[in-house]
């Protein structure tokens, strides 16, 4: 039963940073930009951001706590693609995290000199992590449907 709440947990928690960033992209930036100036949208986005960053660094602890309680039930290609996915989401999470101060710091300086490139490369660097996330999805998808208490309950 703890295993089923675990996993649960680690479903809901990248549920949440994956969805929570879609709906933010998707829908509201477009919004805050029809309805604010750039530099007003940038305040907004950057309280959020912090959010958002802050629901992946959970989520990715779960997920990284999940493959080392897995080990030994998880080998083959897709358990080494899980890993693989794992540590390109978190060193781009990483990444995004350090690029986010030094946009933070562009931003409480009043002004956007320099600001547009790191920008630019932080939604780079977003869209990257989105598309590494919907991959370990699929690959933790795969895993399930092969994992041997899967396989029982089918037969």
């Amino acid at each position: 039963m703890r295993l089923l709440i675990f996993r649960f947990l680690c479903l809901v928690s990248l549920s949440v940073w994956v969805g929570g960033f879609t709906f933010y992209s998707a829908v509201v930036i477009p919004v805050l930009h029809e309805s604010l100036g750039s530099l007003e949208t940038g305040y907004v986005t950057q309280r959020v951001t912090d959010y958002l960053n802050a629901a992946g660094v959970l989520a990715v602890a779960l997920w990284w706590l999940s493959a080392w309680a897995d080990r030994p039930a998880v080998s083959g290609l897709a358990g080494r693609a899980r890993l693989g996915l794992l540590a390109a989401t978190t060193l781009l999470l990483a990444g995004l995290i350090a690029l986010h101060r030094v946009m933070d710091g562009r931003l409480e300086s009043g002004g956007l000199r320099d600001f547009y490139p790191l920008h630019r490369a932080y939604l780079v660097a977003s869209t990257a992590q989105w598309f590494v996330n919907l991959g370990l999805i699929a690959v933790v998808l795969i895993l399930r449907r092969d994992s041997p208490a899967e396989t029982t309950r089918r037969d």
